[in-house]
């Protein structure tokens, strides 16, 4: 039990306060350190290094002062090392901390540290899969040697003073978030192909087609939007607003159909707005504005009415149903207007029905003449049971979430109006 209890050692998520002042000398089989999320102060134990078996440092979230040490490079089974949230003030990130070959996480993120990356930084580091940076006050160029960082899956170096170019990432196969907004960053409208190329392009040795987060707002970013990252097809996050991309907005964007949030405003992009982006299912925000683009701005949640799949959520359902009974498109005055069922109950009295429903789905020439209506004549029956299946879909395609039906009701109610159509 002692060995265990030496081992791992989790403190985390508590109260504690004041400065580490153990001597870590005597925990030699000391495994992992977990004080995340308490309010210790002081500098981090140099005596850390002394116990030769740690492989997991976590510090997030604290008050510690002070620099980084260097002997924490000394820890050759090192594989994460959290000192993030923290008040690090005391220079540049170690060297030494460069020659943990067997780091595979790294965060220093929301600290005060300065200075530059080493150029070798991505050769160094064979194992690293997420590296934060976020943040602080670095400087400098990103390492190209980046590029062969294979094993890389997370890269957030925004909110620095990062600057010159965007480096080649093309054969970090994993990435699947990519953060360098608010830095310095520049391109050339040929450099900017060659980044997103060596992203996306599969005749390249590297491909990043696994990208889900690609940030690179407020840098310098110039040219038009290369059409390879319309290659990422997995991607749902796309922040490059406050740059200064030109062109236009290329109809490729409906290639990307899981994306759920793009920002490009404030950039100098001009012609239409695409059509095709009524057509992303998953797309929440969009963010144009501050472009010289012109036309209709696609309205929220009407693209979910366009195709239909299996992966909709009830808002699409319901526009789908009110498509069918109504024969009116999603781009329709009546949704347009916004959906509310309040609003449209009273047009979906008896006397007033014919001119929301589709006249088609009634055989008898009678139905349309409600003046001739009887309760025997069959005809009311069918207004009433389209009636509900349009309230069906009302329901489903309410405008708060919080209002609308869950898919269980909506099938229950729909299974009712069978079940009366059925004994007629």
């Amino acid at each position: 039990m002692k060995r265990q209890i030496e081992a791992h050692s989790d403190l985390s998520n508590n109260s504690f306060y004041g400065q580490l002042q153990l001597d870590f000398s005597h925990l030699s089989l000391l495994q992992n350190i977990n004080l995340a999320r308490n309010s210790i102060n002081g500098r981090i134990p140099v005596g850390l290094s002394h116990c030769y078996n740690l492989e997991e440092i976590y510090f997030e979230h604290n008050q510690l002062i002070g620099n980084l040490p260097s002997e924490l490079g000394d820890l050759p089974r090192l594989r994460i090392l959290d000192v993030a949230a923290n008040n690090l003030t005391g220079g540049k990130i170690p060297y030494s901390i460069y020659n943990i070959s067997s780091l595979i996480y790294l965060s220093v993120a929301e600290n005060m540290l300065v200075g530059e990356l080493p150029t070798d930084m991505g050769l160094a580091l064979p194992n690293l899969a997420e590296v934060y940076l976020a943040h602080n006050q670095l400087e400098g160029p990103i390492p190209s040697s980046f590029s062969n960082a294979s094993q890389i899956q997370v890269l957030d170096f925004s909110s620095n003073h990062f600057q010159g170019p965007v480096p080649l990432l093309g054969n970090m196969n994993n990435l699947r978030l990519l953060h360098l907004g608010l830095n310095n960053l520049s391109s050339t409208t040929k450099l900017n192909l060659q980044v997103f190329n060596s992203l996306a392009n599969s005749t390249h040795i590297g491909e990043c087609k696994n990208l889900k987060r690609l940030g690179l707002r407020q840098n310098r970013v110039n040219g038009s939007i290369p059409k390879e990252i319309f290659r990422l097809l997995d991607i749902i996050e796309i922040y490059l607003a406050h740059n200064e991309l030109s062109g236009s907005l290329p109809a490729l964007v409906e290639s990307l159909e899981h994306l759920e949030s793009m920002d490009l405003s404030s950039n100098s992009l001009t012609g239409q707005i695409p059509e095709e982006l009524q057509d992303l299912l998953y797309l929440q925000i969009l963010n144009l504005s501050f472009n010289d683009l012109g036309g209709p701005v696609p309205r929220k949640e009407c693209s979910l009415g366009s195709r239909i799949s299996t992966s909709r959520d009830v808002y699409s359902f319901g526009i789908l149903l009110l498509e069918i009974f109504t024969a009116k498109k999603p781009t329709d005055d009546m949704f347009q207007e916004g959906l509310n069922q309040n609003k449209l109950a009273s047009a979906l009295l008896i006397n007033q029905f014919l001119d929301m429903a589709d006249k088609r789905l009634f055989n008898d020439d009678a139905c349309i003449d409600y003046s001739i209506f009887t309760s025997s004549s069959g005809c009311i029956n069918s207004i009433e049971c389209i009636t509900a299946i349009i309230h069906v879909g009302l329901s489903c395609a309410a405008h708060s979430t919080t209002d609308r039906s869950t898919m269980r009701e909506a099938l229950t109610k729909l299974h009712d109006i069978k079940a009366f159509l059925l004994d007629l």
